[in-house]
């Protein structure tokens, strides 16, 4: 029975970009106590390892080719299983996503079934990089997220097209200021993240102002209950440019909801 440790040896180009993420953590971070870009753990080896000085473990694992969504939770939980938190990085341009991927705020993207699972694993997000090759140089990109919502012109149901399966998702990213990252539990996982912004608790912060600055303007316009649905068509006309109708609705319901007691 073969060891699940990679047996063929990796390309230059792969230890390249886990160089360059492992010295962008390793500068942001105060507090690493160890680190290497190659861990052995049993079976696995990590792409990247940091031990902080509060004892926390991490792996980064940065991801470029193809994978199941079996093996990326097998690894999870293995790395799991031994009290260390996982980080997983996409390449935005790599053969593990549908589509490219870039920070921005996009309608109808395609997005792979492994990018679906790592966006419910990580918090309703995706971390990826953009990597790029000029001249002989290696650069990579910050770190972002993007936050997928449902789209309100296209399924929501996997599709198959010959030898490709793909979701259509509206997409919104946040943008990483550092590199610096933190534990925690999410689903019954222990995971690592950046230090980003929940990008449900942005919009919504964005409707509350808008609501606040409407009562200003016009406060009457909330002594009526069927003034309600003419609220909901300016935030979503304010707001629609950047963000899917599905992800507004959501998120419209919770803060009316709060806004009017």
């Amino acid at each position: 029975m073969k060891s699940k440790v990679e047996n063929k040896s990796e390309s230059f180009y792969h230890k390249k970009v886990k160089q360059l993420v492992h010295n962008s953590i390793l500068q942001n971070s105060i507090n690493i106590a160890e680190s290497t870009t190659e861990k052995y753990f049993k079976t696995r080896r990590a792409d990247i390892y940091f031990k902080f000085k509060d004892n926390k473990r991490i792996v980064v694992e940065v991801q470029n080719s193809n994978i199941s969504i079996t093996e990326i939770i097998e690894r999870t939980k293995e790395y799991n299983n031994q009290g260390i938190y996982v980080l997983w990085i996409l390449n935005g341009k790599g053969n593990c996503v549908a589509s490219h991927k870039y920070p921005e705020h996009k309608k109808n993207v395609k997005i792979s079934p492994v990018e679906k699972v790592l966006h419910q694993v990580f918090g309703e997000r995706v971390y990826y990089i953009n990597i790029h090759k000029k001249r002989s140089k290696t650069i990579i990109s910050n770190p972002f997220a993007l936050h997928y919502s449902f789209s309100n012109t296209k399924t929501a149901k996997l599709i198959h097209n010959n030898f490709e399966s793909y979701y259509f998702r509206n997409s919104n990213f946040t943008q990483i200021s550092n590199w610096k990252l933190s534990c925690i539990k999410y689903k019954n996982f222990k995971i690592a993240r950046f230090n980003d912004k929940d990008i449900k608790n942005t919009l919504k912060k964005q409707i509350l102002t808008f609501l606040h600055d409407l009562k200003n303007a016009n406060p009457k316009i909330f002594d009526n209950n069927k003034n309600s649905k003419k609220i909901i068509k300016q935030i979503i006309k304010r707001h629609k440019k950047h963000y899917g109708k599905p992800i507004l609705l959501e998120c419209i319901g919770s803060v009316m909801e709060d806004f009017l007691k």
